[in-house]
C-alpha cells in the first residue's frame, strides 16, 4: 500500500498537485514500514534461534505421527516425574543460561579492577641519503602496566550485583 502511495505522489507531483515535502513524507513512511518489517523478521529469527537453544531444533511437522502420542513413556513414580520435570524445564535451563551468563560478567568485571600489562617491540629502518650514515635502525621497546583507580565503588558494585545474582539463581536450579 505504502508503495502504491508513494508511486501515486510521484506521479501528482509531476502534475504539480503536491510538493516535494509530500512526496519526501510518502517515502519516509515507506523506510519506516521497511525497518518494521527488517527489524520484525529479526526478531523472529532471534526468537526462533533462542527456542532452539532451550527447547531444540524445530522438527517438521509433517513427519508427526498422530499415532506416536500413545507411545509416551509416563514415569513410574512421583521422583521420577520431578526428576524428568528438572531436566526438561525450560524455566530451568533458561536461568542455568543466565547463571553462566552472570558467571561470565562477573569474571569480566573482576578483570577490570585487575591491573594489565602490555609489551610492544617497533623496528624501523630508514634510508636517508642526506645525513653523513646512509641507514639508520631504530628499535623500540615498551612495556606499559596500568592498575585501575578506585572510582567510587561502581566496579566493586557491579561485581557484587552480579554474585548475589549467580547465587539467587543457584538457590533455585
Amino acid at each position: 500500500m505504502l508503495d502504491r502511495q508513494v508511486e501515486t505522489d510521484r506521479i501528482r507531483l509531476e502534475r504539480g498537485n503536491i510538493s516535494l515535502s509530500d512526496v519526501a513524507q510518502s517515502e519516509s513512511s515507506l523506510a519506516g514500514a521497511q525497518a518494521k518489517l527488517i527489524q520484525a523478521e529479526n526478531d523472529f529469527l532471534t526468537s526462533k534461534l533462542n527456542y532452539e537453544n532451550v527447547i531444540g531444533k524445530l522438527n517438521d511437522l509433517e513427519l508427526l505421527d498422530k499415532n506416536s502420542i500413545t507411545l509416551i513413556e509416563l514415569p513410574n513414580g512421583l521422583n521420577s516425574a520431578i526428576e524428568i520435570s528438572k531436566k526438561n524445564n525450560p524455566d530451568l535451563i533458561i536461568a542455568q543460561l543466565e547463571y553462566e551468563q552472570s558467571k561470565k560478567d562477573t569474571t569480566s568485571a573482576k578483570a577490570d579492577l585487575a591491573p594489565s600489562a602490555t609489551l610492544s617491540f617497533d623496528r624501523s629502518k630508514t634510508d636517508d641519503l642526506s645525513a653523513t650514515y646512509d641507514e639508520r635502525e631504530k628499535d623500540i621497546l615498551k612495556a606499559t602496566i596500568t592498575w585501575p583507580f578506585f572510582s567510587g565503588g561502581k566496579k566493586y558494585c557491579f561485581i557484587e550485583k552480579k554474585s548475589k545474582f549467580r547465587v539467587t539463581k543457584k538457590s533455585t536450579s
